[in-house]
């Protein structure tokens, strides 16, 4: 055999290898999330079907090519009974050979997907992934300032300020708009009120919180909440960081720090009827979990519970949740490594006490990861209730008076013609009771984040992060009321400030003095 034949046959011996191993893995990843019959359609598409199958899709073009050279060489007699005939008599031992470690690798990828073991992960994933993120946390370049989740390009946006206002058809009141650095109230005609903003260099006494390698132009606040007295509680978050989040605080109305919990607090708060506060963190846990399928090291989101004060009170694992509980099995089937972040969770509710057999009170979550919302009860720990549905990497899921739930839908695109949308459901039956936009006449874009607010007069507000604009729609679908960041950056002006959300509040129900300063 000549040096070019024996480069050529490893070649080809190792390419076969490389795709009975993936077939083997697509395979039974296939058959063990009961979508075997999509997996026959997807090995001829090219297109995944199932979130574990994303990673591999693209070795479906390679089986598609394959099998279509293998018609040509049939339909080509000639071909076939002057080339090919000869090389298979003279190459057979080598062709039974490379088949027979095609073979091997087949039932080596088949068993890695079962199993959930490989040589690869005995060896080598732990170091790729540390190398990946220390290059991509001490490396990669990452300009002071430019497009992220707090600042978008002037000619990006629409509407700045005011838009549409209808004020016999609006619901009445104060609006707390946050994002940024900073959050500021605004009336319905658009007038800045009152603003808060924090030196962060101020508060960041532990540099752990800020790390000195990401610029302090990407930090954010996340979700602020307003207190009658003017304090305002805000959840600080920095653009592209693991574990997510940065920290907690609670300022008073002229901005002044009074407390700050400095950990990864992320997505979302809530608070119950003692002013306790209930928040998810996030750690890079390496433990296994009894009753779970999940690959370490991993992302564990945690539900905290803090004192009105700020102090750490308890903190359960939701990745624990669902271990012995009835919905091992639904974590097992629906979960997804995603860089080992299993839950993404982006949601925390108080629910009443009795509500979805959470006899002693439960929280409403959501958890992108698994694309599924859920009822934890706090007296048991446990997961008991959970679902999926329509909705796919959905936000902001909250429990209504007639005890349906409406929630932030982000890829509404799956089922209509809209980008995004806000649907209430029953959750019992998955009836959709109301759902906006219900036509393409109007529409909502947000791949990510995004909530909504019944307000008193059964309206809603809706938090549109992606294109930065809050909207206020009746239940027939007329915007009322419309507004979007107005101000430009002072290092670059061709970039306005884009804000993470906002919420209503009764003017009645706020008893401290405005300001009257914007809030840069």
């Amino acid at each position: 055999m000549t040096s070019k034949r024996r480069i050529i046959y490893i070649a080809a011996t190792l390419l076969s290898i490389l795709v009975a191993w993936l077939a083997g893995r697509r395979l039974v990843q296939a058959i063990y999330n009961g979508n075997a019959g999509e997996y026959f359609n997807s090995f001829i598409t090219g297109q995944a079907t199932h979130p574990l199958d994303e990673y591999l899709s693209d070795f479906n073009i390679l089986f598609v090519i394959i099998i279509a050279v293998a018609i040509a060489l049939l339909l080509m007699r000639r071909i076939l009974t002057q080339v090919v005939r000869p090389l298979l008599l003279r190459n057979l031992p080598l062709i039974i050979g490379a088949a027979s470690l095609a073979f091997i690798a087949f039932i080596y990828g088949a068993w890695t997907a079962w199993s959930g073991a490989s040589l690869y992960k005995f060896w080598l994933e732990d170091t790729f992934a540390a190398a990946r993120a220390i290059y991509q946390d001490k490396f990669r370049h990452r300009p002071l300032f430019g497009e992220s989740d707090t600042w978008v390009l002037r000619s990006k946006r629409n509407l700045q300020g005011l838009g549409t206002y209808s004020p016999e058809d609006a619901q009445d009141g104060i609006t707390l708009v946050y994002g940024i650095q900073s959050a500021w109230l605004v009336d319905m005609d658009g007038t800045i009120l009152h603003s808060w903003a924090v030196d962060y260099d101020s508060i960041s006494t532990d540099r752990e919180l800020i790390p000195r390698s990401y610029p302090v132009t990407y930090i954010y606040w996340h979700m602020a909440r307003l207190q009658p007295n003017g304090d305002l509680v805000v959840m600080i978050d920095q653009f592209d960081k693991t574990p997510n989040g940065l920290a907690m605080m609670k300022i008073d109305h002229d901005s002044n720090v009074l407390w700050i919990h400095p950990h990864h607090v992320h997505h979302d708060f809530n608070f119950d009827k003692q002013g306790n506060i209930y928040a998810i963190d996030q750690r890079i846990a390496d433990e296994e979990v009894k009753g779970l399928k999940i690959e370490t090291p991993y992302l564990d989101d945690g539900l905290l519970v803090l004192s009105p004060d700020g102090k750490l009170i308890d903190r359960i694992s939701l990745i624990k949740a669902f271990s012995g509980s009835d919905y091992t099995k639904f974590f097992n089937n629906y979960s997804d490594y995603r860089n080992g972040d299993y839950l993404h969770t982006n949601n925390v509710d108080v629910l009443e006490p009795g509500l979805f057999g959470a006899a002693s009170g439960g929280l409403l979550l959501s958890f992108t990861g698994l694309g599924a919302i859920a009822v934890m009860d706090m007296e048991s720990r446990k997961i008991v209730w959970a679902r999926v549905g329509f909705w796919r990497h959905q936000h902001d899921p909250d429990m209504l008076a007639n005890n349906n739930i409406m929630l932030f839908n982000n890829l509404c695109a799956l089922r209509t013609d809209n980008d995004a949308c806000v649907t209430e459901i029953d959750p019992e039956t998955y009836e959709i009771v109301w759902q906006y936009p219900e036509n393409s006449d109007a529409s909502l874009f947000s791949a990510y984040r995004g909530r909504q607010q019944v307000l008193a007069n059964g309206n809603v507000l809706i938090s549109e992060f992606q294109n930065g604009r809050l909207v206020e729609v009746t239940r027939d679908g007329k915007i009322v009321w419309e507004y979007s960041c107005p101000f430009a950056s002072k290092v670059n002006p061709d970039y306005v400030c884009n804000f993470v959300a906002g919420r209503r509040y009764d003017r009645s129900s706020l008893n401290f003095e405005f300001n009257g300063k914007p809030p840069m």
